[in-house]
């Protein structure tokens, strides 16, 4: 029904039935009032069409904020199940590793190593009897003083895998600076493994003296292996602790 018709419907019921909408003195031959003029009709009509206005304009503003709502609520469930996919991602990828990392040591455990060979990130050059347990030294040489690396640096940086890309040492995490016995035993095992004319830091330290007045910075002397002419040997030489060694180098070990 038109909006209209309907409002004139509603409004002469109204006039009909309530004597306030009636002619002043007007009554129908059965004592009703008569219906108002058709200029009060009219303002009347104009007064409901007002009212429905006001009511259409309300329910499509508050239409207009549910669809902002729902738009929001949209969004928000979309930010949660990116979130929710990136986490199945990245835990997957965890449980992968993992996964490797278990089998890697089931393997590790059933293997039996021997001096020489290629396998734990580097060559291996010293088992106990049994053959499942020794020492890895990286197959390549990492940091010289020429990076300006001091001695106490090293320590920080024989664990990063990024000294140690494009090689098979870079997967292992527990790598540390060599003792002189173990680098100068594997020296004289196999020198060709070295590079002549180099010297290599180790972890033993022999002596620490007093700051010098001059700088303020104490000095120490720690032992290195020293290469030369297909000749090994081990001799202790001092440093500033400030200062890192000219032309030494470091080749790391790892236990297993």
């Amino acid at each position: 029904m038109n909006v209209n018709k309907l409002a004139l419907t509603l409004i002469g019921s109204i006039f009909f039935l309530n004597p306030v909408f009636a002619l002043s003195g007007s009554t129908t031959a059965n004592g009703f009032p008569w219906p108002a003029s058709k200029a009060e009709l009219d303002k009347a009509v104009k007064q409901l069409q007002g009212q429905i206005s006001t009511i259409d304009d309300n329910v499509s503003r508050e239409k207009a904020e549910i669809d902002v709502s729902v738009k929001n609520l949209q969004d928000q469930i979309t930010n949660i199940e990116i979130n929710v996919s990136s986490a199945i991602v990245e835990t997957n990828a965890t449980v992968k590793n993992l996964q490797d990392q278990i089998i890697a040591i089931k393997n590790a455990q059933s293997h039996t190593y021997s001096v020489g060979e290629r396998a734990l990130g580097g060559i291996v050059i010293l088992v106990t009897p049994e053959g499942q347990h020794g020492l890895v030294m990286a197959e390549t040489d990492i940091l010289h003083g020429h990076d300006g690396i001091t001695w106490f640096e090293v320590h920080n940086h024989v664990n990063d895998p990024a000294n140690y890309v494009g090689t098979i040492s870079q997967n292992y995490y527990d790598w540390r600076l060599p003792t002189a016995n173990e680098l100068l035993d594997e020296c004289k095992r196999n020198p060709q493994a070295f590079a002549a004319n180099r010297n290599y830091w180790t972890n033993d330290v022999t002596e620490f003296g007093a700051m010098q007045m001059s700088d303020h910075y104490p000095w120490f002397k720690v032992k290195l292996l020293s290469v030369m002419g297909g000749q090994c040997q081990v001799n202790d030489s001092s440093y500033k602790i400030n200062i890192g060694g000219k032309n030494v180098y470091v080749r790391p070990v790892r236990s297993f």
